[in-house]
């Protein structure tokens, strides 16, 4: 981190060759992520540009709140839902338990497999990356380094400077507020909530 704040530090005070530092770090850990998300290499490199466009664009702003590397998560996330959102993309997005039991959050049916459900697909990507954003930043970041980047708690506790059970928490708690979201927004039913309440509960 002492390294990184000297790098940041030169980027601020115009050296902008320092910056490529910073791309050449993190360049396979925006793309990965970004590719997980869009599941398209072109689109993935095209998200990994804005990405650090806006990473340098936004420098000043970092104040050393979270790591920079979660802080790095947050804007490659948040382009990537930019991206999506852009090009009425409605591929198969899903939050899956990555413990392997097969749970699904949400899931989102890919429209070239059925123009004609291309209008609900879209609606229903829309739903679920609002319900994403909604949640709070910690409890967003928590999630998507687990849900998408499959790290365990300890990995996760790690990467964002908290203890294991606060990282657990925080993944409860994302992961209530999205079914709850979902549920007021009529995404899944209430039956299907309760069900799964219990199931995220029991963990």
């Amino acid at each position: 981190m002492e390294d990184e704040e000297k790098v940041i530090a030169s980027v601020l005070s115009g050296d902008k060759d320092a910056f490529s530092e910073i791309v050449i770090k993190y360049q396979t850990t925006v793309y990965n992520l970004a590719f997980k998300m869009v599941r398209n290499e072109q689109d993935a490199l095209d998200i990994a540009q804005e990405t650090f466009l806006r990473i340098y664009s936004s420098l000043g702003s970092f104040k050393g709140g979270s790591r920079f590397s979660t802080w790095i998560y947050r804007i490659t996330y948040n382009q990537a839902i930019d991206f999506i959102r852009r090009k009425s993309r409605a591929e198969a997005v899903s939050l899956a338990d990555t413990a392997g039991t097969g749970e699904v959050l949400a899931s989102i049916p890919d429209k070239s497999a059925d123009p004609s459900t291309a209008v609900e697909s879209k609606d229903l990507f829309k739903q679920v990356a609002e319900a994403i954003m909604a949640l709070p930043d910690q409890q967003r970041t928590a999630l998507i380094l687990r849900e998408y980047e499959g790290l365990s708690y300890k990995e996760i506790a790690q990467r964002t400077g908290v203890l294991e059970g606060t990282v657990k928490s925080r993944i409860a708690r994302a992961r209530r507020g999205l079914y709850d979201f979902l549920v007021k927004n009529g995404t899944i039913g209430e039956n299907d909530r309760l069900n799964k309440r219990k199931e995220v509960d029991s963990r």
